[in-house]
């Protein structure tokens, strides 16, 4: 046993050498299913002593190496737009958001046999995406422009729920799903929001107070909820899969807390305008470090790219009676500067954030005039986004 700290596990070897700090949502099945394999496979294995306060997320992860490769099953990868990818110096890699509903970028032969092993949610990713909308909640939604509230309206109306209801908001932000459905189980109704970011809850509860409105508000991990199986019936999730590294996981996770007939609704993004894509977003992609993205562009690719796959995905999960809705939304914004403000109101401000000083003025001028390029028939600046809720029954 290493002497190293709690939560990190090292596993050493000549073909590849990683390091990496995870929280583990069940270390005695990591440390079953895990420990056999890579005795296997290494000459050396170290691994800590996990402490319960440390657990977090189960699903599966792999470590895949050319001199491995008979060993271990190799399998297609979903890169979350907040996934991290840990590198060892050489081909060898640590790969911490592989998924069943993945991508289908190699990693491996198709013939290995299969195999399961525990799924990590590193500790860094999610820091890193709590640090984000930390950052976020004071702005979020509050620079009046439509986007988050219609699209949270539309789920809930999608999901049409009744008096009286008991519902949980997944990933609630500042209440874009949480508030329409209050309004729409009313009094003898309850609704629970969990958000990952601290910050995002404290505001929301903020808002929830000035508003003389009831609602129980907790921070709390959207892939593994801390909360009592078959309790709800309804689960609502507005645009928050894609930045899971297990959306399947995560479903199944969500399937468990509803009651019998329960239903689940998630809103994704579809595709939006290629003009804005082509030139705004492409222009502020070009000069961001490999690796940021945005989330909008899920809609593009992955089991969020169609109708069919979003369907796949629930009904692999265990959901019933499938159903996809769809609208569009329509951001439009008074100027560049209007825009900008937007822009680092939402999930967007990790590419500013990465633009180094000395080049900022630089890429605001470049980004500006291709914002200034895209605007509707009424003169004003906006794109068209369309919107996916996929709904199912447990």
């Amino acid at each position: 046993m290493s002497d190293q700290p709690l939560g990190t596990f090292i596993a050493s070897a000549n073909c590849f050498t990683i390091t990496q700090q995870f929280s583990f949502h069940n270390c005695v099945g990591f440390a079953r299913r895990a420990t056999p394999l890579f005795e296997q496979v290494l000459p050396k294995v170290q691994m800590t002593a996990l402490d319960a306060a440390d657990l977090r997320v189960c699903a599966e992860f792999l470590v895949p190496c050319t001199t491995c490769r008979k060993q271990l099953r190799r399998r297609w990868v979903w890169r979350s737009p907040y996934a991290v990818e840990s590198r060892a110096s050489g081909p060898p890699t640590l790969t911490t958001n592989v998924g069943p509903s993945a991508t289908r970028r190699r990693r491996g032969t198709p013939q290995d046999p299969p195999q399961r092993y525990v799924y990590i949610w590193t500790m860094d990713q999610m820091q890193r995406v709590t640090k984000l909308f930390d950052e976020l909640a004071d702005s979020y939604d509050a620079v009046s422009v439509e986007f988050f509230q219609p699209i949270g309206a539309g789920l809930v109306a999608a999901l049409s729920p009744e008096p009286g209801q008991r519902a949980l908001d997944v990933g609630c932000g500042r209440g874009a799903v949480l508030y329409p459905l209050l309004a729409a189980v009313g009094p003898t109704g309850s609704v629970t929001g969990i958000d990952l970011s601290p910050r995002m809850v404290e505001m929301t509860a903020l808002d929830a107070a000035r508003s003389g409105v009831e609602v129980e508000l907790l921070v709390g991990d959207a892939m593994a909820p801390d909360l009592p199986p078959g309790t709800y019936d309804l689960v609502a999730s507005s645009l928050v899969l894609f930045f899971l590294p297990d959306p399947l996981s995560a479903l199944r996770a969500w399937r468990e807390l509803l009651s019998d007939g329960g239903r689940v609704g998630v809103s994704t993004f579809g595709t939006y305008d290629d003009r804005w894509a082509d030139t705004v977003d492409a222009v502020l992609q070009a000069r961001a470090p490999k690796g940021v993205q945005d989330a909008r562009t899920t809609g593009r690719k992955g089991p969020f790219a169609s109708d069919a796959s979003m369907a796949e995905l629930l009904g692999e999960a265990g959901f019933l009676d499938i159903q996809t809705v769809k609208t569009v939304v329509h951001p439009r914004f008074d100027d560049c500067e209007h825009w900008y403000e937007w822009s680092m109101s939402v999930g967007q401000r990790q590419f500013w954030q990465s633009i180094p000083a000395d080049q900022l003025d630089d890429v605001k001028r470049d980004v500006f005039a291709a914002v200034e390029g895209c605007r509707d028939e009424h003169g004003r600046i906006g794109f068209d986004q369309n919107i996916r809720y996929t709904l199912g029954r447990r």
